[in-house]
């Protein structure tokens, strides 16, 4: 499956054939679909008439979000792989995957699989890497197709560095399963299934994507010096400060916000809040 508006978008049309070649060498037959905003009743037709040994995506974290999400609700057990062409592509590099299309084909024609977890937002929503609220995140949404393809993850950074002459800070009230209970006035949260986020690596170092648990991390409310140089190297490099930050290891919780709190799932406009987010513990198959 592949998604013409991606990122990479381009790219794919000129190195399917390539990707195909990859694949039967190894003696697997592929059938290419095309992703656009028409395809999600016939895609889930395709999957239930069909008999599949894996699929493949080629696109960004909103397709890997998309695919990976209905495999999970479906309950299907075969195994996604991610050949990474969009602008910044987390999910995939958390797996450990290159951003060249063509290592990454030969990597998931070997057929190594593992079963990872997936996120569920408010028993409606699966997201395979993150979810973010707060500043700074309509960004990923925000950003024109066009500066993307450009510029890739520094399209963000760019937008990211105006977000910061408007600090705002959420109340936020948090719940986690285990019992414990965090209010505090945010710029920004982020809850990771992965390491990595809008195109940066290791903002959650010890993050695994296998133990039943997010990573969230909270930029609370600091002096002024502090959480600007803080916000400032976060929209640049995952070198940030820990003074500023608060971080939470849990299987699920519940946030609320006295104010409207806007998401992005995946890179991807999300629900506001209440929010109930639940890990799903090797939830998805997939090739690595």
């Amino acid at each position: 499956m592949y998604n013409p508006a991606s990122g990479g978008g381009k790219r794919i049309k000129s190195m399917l054939d390539g990707i195909i070649e990859i694949f039967q060498a190894k003696d697997k037959f592929i059938t290419t679909y095309r992703l656009d905003h028409t395809t999600p009743s016939t895609l889930e037709e395709v999957l239930d008439a069909g008999d599949f040994d894996g699929v493949l995506v080629c696109g960004g974290d909103g397709s890997a979000k998309f695919v990976g999400g209905l495999l999970s609700k479906k309950g299907l057990d075969i195994p996604l792989g991610v050949l990474p062409n969009g602008t910044c592509n987390d999910f995939a590099r958390s797996l450990g995957l290159p951003n060249d299309l063509l290592k990454s084909a030969k990597i998931l024609a070997e057929g190594r699989t593992k079963w990872v977890d997936v996120g569920l937002i408010n028993n409606e929503e699966y997201f395979v890497n993150e979810i973010a609220g707060g500043m700074m995140v309509g960004v990923s949404y925000n950003v024109e197709d066009s500066l993307k393809q450009t510029l890739g993850p520094l399209a963000y950074y760019i937008a990211g560095m105006n977000e910061l002459t408007k600090l705002k800070t959420y109340p936020l009230h948090i719940e986690t399963v285990e019992g414990r209970v965090y209010d505090i006035d945010a710029y920004l949260f982020l809850a990771l299934n992965g390491r990595d986020a809008a195109g940066m690596t290791g903002l959650s170092k010890d993050a695994v994507m296998d133990d039943g648990k997010m990573d969230i991390i909270i930029f609370k409310k600091s002096n002024l010096i502090d959480v600007t140089d803080t916000l400032l190297k976060f929209v640049t490099t995952s070198d940030f400060q820990e003074k500023c930050v608060e971080r939470i290891v849990t299987a699920g919780c519940t946030v609320t916000c006295a104010v409207a709190l806007n998401t992005t799932v995946d890179g991807e406009k999300g629900p506001q809040a209440p929010l109930h987010i639940e890990m799903l513990p090797r939830k998805l198959n997939v090739m690595y």
